[in-house]
């Protein structure tokens, strides 16, 4: 038996709003103002407490080491290097389950990252976290991100969907790009398309995935702050929810998925004059999980789409006993989503056997009693008011490496940080 297993980003002690991610509005609109690290962790920690309590495998991802500075204490580009980014695990990898390779393991490929360099700085981090927690070689295989000089540019499982009939079965895998090679293809004029069509199909190729097609992105969707496309649209076994501007070439990819897909994939798609475009990227509507619930789905969406008049009434109207979303929980991730982050940003999914699900390093899976354990490690460490001046300072980067320091412990992870292994 086959089932996914959310594996959540925990918030960083250095959580701030640098507004690092040119194209992302959220993260640029709200740049230099203050940050609550404590309450984002903790709303985290309130999501991942809601999916286990409504019976839906969770486990953790810890957060990286940051402020990451080098052992001469260089405080140039501190915005970079103190980004808590990575707690948008929807980045970090691309995942194939055993079943769609030929490889027959479960195959994470990290992301390389490359187009930002708040972001590249992760790679080698996810690698070691990664194998840290698919530990078992048998089963599990950690690749390294792709080498780029921008025509790799990888952006992890935040471009990509596996449709399926079953979690069982073997799946259709759907990557999304923004640009390519092929001078033909429309680009975007006011924000920069990362994912490229080289990296997807050489995660695709790397991994062994067996059934692959790609997208492009439409470029008025990326102008419009759509950085990546688990911002336009989502998917979950034979469903894919999406809005009509997502791709350059929207009816050509639907009839593509549905031929290529083994069986029936449904369709819905909400029409711009339905709910614009612009409205959305602000609700962070499409950024919600979609998961399986009773003969359907239920959509895991932001606070602010039920604060909405137009995008809540929508949602009413699709909601019921005869439609593929038969219920939607909303959830209050706002310093997230001040920073360009949703529901979806904050996930990697993982499609997992009991077998491989038994084979993970058991300290990250989210019990009950973690989520205590947790809760009373963010409250004693993290701080309920941060702004930029606040990172320069050596008690508050000590602060932030004895949090790191007891986390490990909480996790029994060993030592995974570089200020931990010099």
């Amino acid at each position: 038996m086959s089932f996914e297993v959310n594996f959540d980003g925990l918030v960083g002690p250095t959580h701030n709003y640098a507004g690092l991610a040119h194209g992302n509005i959220h993260s640029v609109n709200n740049k230099s103002k203050p940050s609550n690290p404590r309450r984002a962790a903790l709303q985290g920690l309130d999501k991942m407490k809601l999916m286990h309590d409504l019976g839906y495998k969770q486990a953790i991802i810890p957060p990286q080491e940051r402020p990451l500075i080098n052992e001469y204490e260089d405080y140039n580009n501190m915005a970079i290097n103190a980004s808590a980014s990575s707690m948008w695990v929807a980045n970090s990898c691309t995942v194939a389950p055993s079943v769609d390779s030929y490889n027959n393991k479960l195959n994470l490929l990290t992301a390389n990252l490359n187009f930002t360099h708040h972001r590249r700085i992760e790679a080698p981090q996810t690698y070691d976290i990664l194998n840290k927690i698919f530990c078992d070689a048998t089963k599990f295989m950690v690749h390294t991100p792709i080498e780029s000089n921008g025509d790799f540019d990888d952006e992890g499982a935040a471009n990509h969907t596996r449709f399926c009939n079953s979690y069982d079965e073997e799946g259709l895998h759907f990557f999304v790009y923004g640009r390519s090679q092929n001078d033909s293809e429309e680009s975007p004029s006011k924000y920069p398309a990362r994912q490229t069509l080289q990296a997807s199909k050489k995660v695709a190729k790397t991994m062994q995935i067996k059934n692959a097609i790609f997208a492009q992105q439409s470029s008025e969707s990326i102008d419009a702050g759509v950085f990546h496309h688990d911002v336009i649209g989502v998917g979950n076994k034979n469903f894919y929810f999406y809005h009509e501007k997502a791709l350059a070439e929207e009816e050509e990819t639907v009839i593509k998925l549905q031929d290529t897909f083994n069986g029936k994939l449904n369709f819905l798609c909400v029409k711009e004059t339905e709910l614009p475009m612009d409205l959305v990227v602000d609700t962070y509507l499409f950024n919600s999980q979609l998961v399986e619930y009773e003969d359907g789905h239920m959509l895991i969406a932001p606070i602010r789409c039920r604060r909405n008049p137009l995008v809540r009434k929508y949602l009413q109207s699709i909601i019921g006993r005869n439609n593929p979303i038969k219920k939607v929980r909303y959830v209050n991730l706002e310093q997230s989503l001040w920073n360009g982050g949703g529901p979806a940003c904050l996930r990697l999914r993982v499609t997992m056997t009991e077998s491989e699900f038994s084979a993970l390093h058991p300290g990250i899976i989210f019990t009950d009693k973690l989520h205590l354990q947790l809760r009373k490690w963010v409250k004693h460490y993290y701080v309920g008011n941060l702004i930029y001046e606040d990172l320069f300072v050596p008690s508050y980067i000590k602060r932030c490496r004895d949090a790191l320091q007891e986390l490990t412990n909480i996790l029994d992870l060993g030592n995974i940080y570089p200020f931990q292994i010099k």
